[in-house]
């Protein structure tokens, strides 16, 4: 992936000024990837979790995280925070000028899908590329909507493991076409 495509999806970390303590709970009954987005916009996997696991992460302030089904790439979400978590400075604030010392609780959860977006992302799972819905017996406007939802973004396709990110840096330096195959 180039850079361009990492900036347009334009969710990044940006600095670490406010360190940030946070338990994240998987309180699905999937296995579910936590997922750092770093200052250059690839998502890292930190962790998978099984159903009822907590992953405790030292994390900072305008760090992005994001959650995966590990078996079917779908997004799940920090409950009361939406699709992507990021830790704010009031998080980090009891009375306005003491520091939260206690971990933030984040939970992982299902996102509550209508059944027509169920169906989609169903039949998505099901397709070995996007081209197969063509040959569905479906309306244009339904093939067309399903091509569009089986186009997952690019970060998708891009996630390292946490370990593969460590070995390359106590390794000789390499190129960024090297790390990205």
């Amino acid at each position: 992936m180039d850079s361009a495509e990492r900036v347009s999806t334009g969710l990044r970390s940006v600095d670490f000024s406010y360190p940030v303590c946070v338990h994240f709970v998987n309180k699905t009954e999937r296995y579910v990837n936590v997922i750092w987005i770093d200052y250059e916009g690839q998502w890292i996997r930190y962790q998978t979790l099984a159903p009822e696991d907590l992953f405790e992460a030292d994390t900072y302030v305008s760090h992005p995280w994001v959650f995966m089904d590990d078996k079917t790439k779908c997004r799940l979400i920090a409950v009361g925070k939406g699709d992507v978590f990021c830790p704010f400075v009031s998080d980090l604030l009891q009375d306005e000028e003491e520091r939260h010392l206690l971990p933030l609780k984040i939970s992982i959860s299902i996102p509550m899908l209508s059944l027509r977006e169920r169906c989609l992302e169903v039949l998505c799972q099901l397709a070995v590329d996007k081209n197969v819905f063509t040959h569905l017996n479906l309306c244009k406007r339904m093939i067309q909507q399903l091509q569009e939802f089986y186009d997952v973004p690019l970060e998708y396709n891009h996630i390292l493991d946490l370990s593969s990110v460590v070995a390359t840096c106590e390794e000789p330096p390499q190129t960024s076409d090297t790390i990205m195959q």
